[in-house]
Order: structure tokens, then C-alpha cells, then sequence
């Protein structure tokens, strides 16, 4: 049902922080040299120098939360939430920008903040960025003592004094069990097939098939190593030298080949709001085929949809929507109807199995996490094993493929400005009108050269179609 690309997406190396979560601060209350080095040592995945940072910000993050909201689960999660997202996004720190202090309750207020949007406690439209500023100044008047003159700056000398307030064993617990689980800079543990997932989900009936797909992937990995990618690469320079090549081009071109040799003149920046048009690729074989190509014949770009309609951004909305209690979410309803009839969701390619209550919503809550996490830090074009695929159609268009469709979702949900693309095929009909009597390297270039005037397809080209 649900595919992996938004799991692969935290997999690997991470940007450097939004300018709004570097900002140094003026003065240094209460913050140490010692907690940037702990910081650094959680990048390395040290869990006794995060649990130095915990003992010591959970109290007063804690406290800050009891100070805007009444009930305790809420306070909990986002406490947990906030902890577990500066222990996954470590790498992101750099102490040139700041302390480690200040970073980590940028991390909290943002999270906060949605927190409160969803319960519509948060009397200001403004943006995640803001919410340091915001959430000072809203505890002033609660503390006894004089309001500081920065309270940007010292959140943390506001929250100490607040009432104290002690975490659970059960929240701390529910933390360590989850950075257990979570290793740093990634959000999901090595899986097969190359996917990735939560270590909790894995089931022990599924080891044999995880094994089979395990080696299936690496048979065709290995293959495509040592002989396909050769073989590919040494037709396609002939091809680029203008060389006899008229059928390496009659056939599509190997998409990987192309991708190497133009790399980022690939890449396309647009509003997730724009692009809207999705194209669905039912026939299995098809869509093996096209993925090969860089060339794309035939009427695939005929078989437009909204990418709203679809089910990755329908499965995301409804997380966002339900984020306070995801148990009355339609996708966890959905996974407790297959639980009741005896056939829970599994995935023995993904090493998933949600055959209890708790699962199902741990796997939610997975998804709610990633979507904190790009509330807070924004879109990471590096991050997962594919980039956000795209296909330019025989108009020019541009239009989205299978390749990210859930971050897709989430930027459009989240309401992220921008975000990039990868062109991964161009229809067949467009290659010719750019490209004209170039060949090799010069049509590339011409090719390459006509990418950034293509838009994304408006909502009227699925009617267009439809007649």
C-alpha cells in the first residue's frame, strides 16, 4: 500500500540547518562549550552523551509544554518528539552557527508550535521560525521574575523558571526505546533490498522471505555492476561521440548513463503547490521498461491524475490532520480492519508487519515524525535513495512519476516554498522538437539547455486528456 521512498528519504547525509535554526544567539546563559561536544558525539550515534543532554533539557522543555497545554500525552510526545529529533538530525549542527543548547529548543519550539496549531491554541499564523520568539514572550507573563531583555536567547533561563516539572519512566523509556531503534542521521535501520524501516517493525516470519529479497537485490545489483552499466556506458560514449547511434537513441537512451553525464542540469526547482499532475504506469513491464530509458515513447503522458486524489498524498493529509490522535486516522482504521479479518498488512520485501494495534500506530507515528522533521529543517533534496522524479510530456510539461510521491505529499501538506526535481524521462515527441539535427553531446546540450523552461502541468491538461 505504502511505498518506501519517504522511509529512504532519512537514509542518508544531511544539509545544514535553515538559517532560522543557526541563528547564534546574543549571550550564552546557562549554555557550555561541553554540550556542542555531546551534541557532535550523538552524531556519531554516542547514546550516553545524548542521554546528558536529555537529563538535563527534558525537565525544562517539559515544563514549557505543561505551561501551554493541559493534557499530559500531548506534553509527552512533543518532548519526545523534540529529543528524538535532534538525536536523528545531529549531523545537521554545526558550532560555527551556535550552540548546542539554543539548536536543540529551536528543535522543541517548532515542534511545539504544531503542537499547538493542531489544537488551535497558537493565536499567530507566523512560521516555524518565529516560534522561539513567539513562545518566549507568551511565558513572560506567566514568570514571577523581571522578563529578559532577549527572550529569544535565553528560552531556557525562562523555562527554569517555570515549576518543575519531572519526566515519567515511562517517557523516558518511550525515548531511549526510540533512539534505540533510531540511529542517528538516517531515522531507519539498514533493511533488504536496500529499503529501510523502524527495527521495532520487523517480524521474525518474515526472515525468509526478507533473506530471499536480500539476495534477489543484490543479484541484480551485482549484475547491473559488472555487466549492464558497462555495457550501457561504453554504447552511450559512442553514442555522445557522434558515432553510429541511431539506435541507442531509437531506443530510448539508458537513463542512467544520461543522468551521469548531465548530472545537475537535471535537476529543476519548482513549488510542490504547482506540480499537480501525476502519470500512473498500471502495466508493470512498462514501467520496468521506462525506467531504463531517458526517452519515453508512446501515450503514458495521457494517463494523468491529481496528484491529490492519489494515495500517498491522501495517506499523508490524513496523518497531518489527525497528528494529535492518529488511532482516528483512516489509515490506521484501514490496518484494523485487515487486523480483524486476519489478514494484516505485511511486507516481507520492507521486513513490516502490522499485526497489532500498536504497530499500526508506531508506523503512523513514523510518518508523523518525518513530517516534523521536514516542518522543522525543510525539504532535503539529498536525503533517499531516489530524488524526486519527474517526466517532461510531448507539450513540454512537466509532470510527476512514482518517485517520491510521498515527500511530494508532505511538501504540499506542510506548505515547503520549494522543492527539486529530477527529470528521469522526456517524452519522445519533445527530445525531437529540442534537439532537431543534433546528435550525441550537442542534442544533450540542447535538450538540457530547454529543461528550465518547462512548467509543471496544470489541472486542465487531466481534462484535456479525459476528452
Amino acid at each position: 500500500m505504502i511505498k518506501f521512498g519517504i522511509l529512504q528519504y532519512y537514509s542518508t547525509a544531511l544539509m545544514p540547518l535553515p538559517e532560522s535554526l543557526h541563528s547564534p544567539a546574543p549571550t550564552d546563559i546557562g549554555v557550555s562549550r561541553d554540550d556542542n561536544i555531546l551534541l557532535h558525539r550523538c552524531a556519531m550515534g554516542d547514546t550516553t552523551a545524548f542521554r546528558q543532554l536529555r537529563d538535563v533539557e527534558l525537565p525544562l522543555m517539559l515544563a514549557v509544554s505543561r505551561a501551554f497545554m493541559t493534557t499530559p500525552s500531548h506534553c509527552d510526545q512533543v518532548v519526545h518528539d523534540a529529543l528524538v529529533l535532534g538525536w536523528k538530525n545531529a549531523r545537521r549542527f554545526s558550532s560555527e552557527g551556535g550552540h548546542a543548547r539554543h539548536w536543540l529548543w529551536r528543535i522543541f519550539c517548532s515542534r511545539l508550535a504544531n503542537q499547538l496549531r493542531a489544537l488551535e491554541a497558537w493565536p499567530l499564523a507566523e512560521d516555524a521560525e518565529n516560534a522561539v520568539d513567539h513562545i518566549a514572550r507568551a511565558l513572560q507573563p506567566r514568570l514571577t521574575r523581571s522578563s529578559p531583555a532577549d527572550p529569544t536567547s535565553e528560552l531556557p533561563a525562562l523555562a527554569a523558571a517555570l515549576p518543575v516539572a519531572a519526566p515519567s519512566d515511562a517517557l523516558l523509556k518511550r525515548i531511549d526505546t526510540t533512539i534505540g531503534y533510531l540511529p542517528p542521521n538516517s531515522g531507519t535501520e539498514g533493511m533488504p533490498a536496500g529499503e529501510t524501516i523502524f527495527g521495532s517493525l520487523y517480524h521474525p516470519a518474515l526472515r525468509w522471505p526478507i533473506a530471499r529479497a536480500r539476495l534477489q537485490y543484490r543479484f541484480r545489483e551485482g549484475f547491473k555492476h559488472l555487466i549492464g552499466r558497462p555495457l550501457e556506458d561504453a554504447w552511450f560514449e559512442r553514442w555522445c561521440k557522434g558515432w553510429k547511434g541511431a539506435r541507442l537513441e531509437a531506443l530510448g537512451l539508458p537513463r542512467r548513463s544520461v543522468e551521469e553525464r548531465l548530472d545537475a542540469r537535471l535537476d529543476l526547482s519548482l513549488s510542490p503547490q504547482d506540480l499537480l499532475c501525476s502519470v500512473s504506469f498500471p502495466d508493470r513491464a512498462e514501467r520496468r521498461r521506462l525506467a531504463n530509458q531517458f526517452i519515453w515513447q508512446g501515450n503514458w503522458d495521457h494517463r494523468l491524475s491529481d496528484v491529490r486524489t492519489g494515495k500517498a498524498y491522501r495517506f499523508i493529509a490524513d496523518i497531518w490532520q489527525h497528528r494529535l490522535d492518529l488511532a482516528q486516522s483512516d489509515a490506521y482504521q484501514h490496518y484494523m480492519e485487515r487486523l480483524h479479518q486476519g489478514r494484516p498488512w505485511r511486507s516481507h520485501h520492507k521486513g513490516v508487519s502490522l499485526d497489532t494495534p500498536e504497530r499500526i500506530l508506531r508506523w503512523l507515528r513514523i510518518y508523523h515524525l518525518y513530517l516534523e522533521d521536514m516542518a522543522c529543517f525543510g525539504f532535503d533534496a539529498g536525503l533517499g535513495k531516489d530524488r524526486l522524479g519527474v517526466a517532461i510530456d510531448r507539450h513540454g510539461q512537466i509532470v510527476k512519476i512514482n518517485k517520491g510521491l510521498h515527500r511530494l505529499a508532505m511538501a504540499q501538506v506542510l506548505g515547503i516554498s520549494t522543492l527539486p526535481v529530477r527529470v528521469r524521462g522526456v517524452h519522445r515527441q519533445w527530445w525531437v522538437d529540442q534537439v532537431g539535427h543534433h546528435q550525441g553531446d550537442a542534442a544533450l546540450d540542447a535538450m538540457a539547455r530547454a529543461l528550465p523552461t518547462c512548467r509543471p502541468a496544470p489541472l486542465s491538461a487531466i481534462r484535456e486528456w479525459q476528452r
